[in-house]
């Protein structure tokens, strides 16, 4: 016999309180990925775990700049007008006037 599945509520205040620290997570990630991809080619072993970044201590100051650089090339798009363009234009919705 079949079984319904259960009915899921979806908290809109848990939604929204969330969005916030795990946009900046994903950044944070974005930014980490970026640095190991800078890294690789360059030869320098590299790990992380959230924001925390190492390598061997005789690589530290081209790891810091590569680092520093991503992170600097991350921030200098317009992420927020991006991410605003894109809710406006999937999730807002204006009536529109003389329709046929």
């Amino acid at each position: 016999r079949p079984t319904s599945a259960p009915k899921v509520v979806v908290s809109s205040m848990k939604n929204r309180n969330g969005f916030p620290p795990n946009f900046i997570h994903s950044l944070d990630s974005s930014h980490m990925m970026l640095t190991s991809l800078y890294l690789w080619p360059r030869g320098i072993t590299f790990s992380s775990v959230h924001d925390c970044f190492w390598t061997h201590a005789a690589d530290v100051e081209i790891m810091n700049k590569v680092c520093r650089d991503q992170f600097i090339a991350l921030h200098s798009s317009p992420i927020l007008e991006q991410l605003s363009e894109h809710f406006l234009d999937n999730f807002v919705h204006t009536p529109t006037k003389d329709l046929p």
